[in-house]
C-alpha cells in the first residue's frame, strides 16, 4: 500500500501552501487516522485560532504559562539544528523567503555552544565521528583517517610534515 510521506500545509503562515515531509511513525500514526477521510476534509477538523486555543488550554493544565502555537514552531526551528540540520532545510520547512527570519527563530543555548566548541577536542569526540579506515583508499587518505581517529593532536607544518602535539 502506498502511503503520502508529507503532509500539504494550504494557505499556511503568509498564505503560502507548502509540503512538509513527515517522519515513517508520524506517518503511520496520521494515515490510520485519515483513513475514511476525504482528500479536502481538515486533518483535525479545526481552525488555526481554535489550535492556538487547545495548546494555551493543554499548557495551562500542565503548569507552563508561557507556551504557545509559535513556541512549539520556535522549538522545532531550534531542535533540527541543534541535530545538525542546514539552516537553509530548516528555511524552507518554515517556509520562510528570507534567511534572517529563521535566524530570529533559533535558540543558542549554552550546551549548543559548549557542544559546537567540544567538536575540536579530540578526547571529547563521539565514537559516531570516527571514519572508517577503508583499505581501498590511497594510503595517504588512510593515513588522515588514522589521525582524525587518534586521541593525539597533530600539526601539520609549512613543510608539510606532521607533528603529534
Amino acid at each position: 500500500m502506498f502511503m503520502r510521506t508529507s503532509l500539504m500545509v494550504k494557505n499556511g503562515k503568509g498564505a503560502k501552501d507548502r509540503m512538509i515531509p513527515l517522519g515513517t511513525e508520524l506517518v503511520s500514526r496520521l494515515h490510520n487516522f485519515i483513513r475514511d477521510m476525504q482528500p479536502d476534509e481538515r486533518v483535525f477538523k479545526l481552525k488555526p485560532a481554535c489550535i492556538t486555543m487547545k495548546i494555551k488550554k493543554f499548557a495551562r493544565a500542565a503548569g507552563l504559562s508561557d507556551l504557545h502555537a509559535h513556541t512549539l514552531r520556535h522549538k522545532f526551528a531550534t531542535d533540527l539544528l541543534e541535530r545538525g540540520a542546514n539552516l537553509k532545510v530548516v528555511q524552507q520547512l518554515l517556509g520562510h523567503e528570507n534567511l534572517a527570519t529563521t535566524e530570529v527563530y533559533l535558540s543558542i543555548t549554552d550546551q549548543s555552544l559548549r557542544d559546537a566548541v567540544g567538536l575540536l577536542d579530540s578526547k571529547a569526540r563521539k565514537p559516531a565521528l570516527r571514519r572508517k579506515i577503508d583499505p581501498d583508499k590511497p594510503a595517504w587518505m588512510q593515513a588522515l583517517d588514522e589521525i582524525f581517529n587518534s586521541e593525539k593532536n597533530h600539526i601539520i607544518r609549512r613543510d608539510g610534515t606532521l607533528e603529534e602535539v
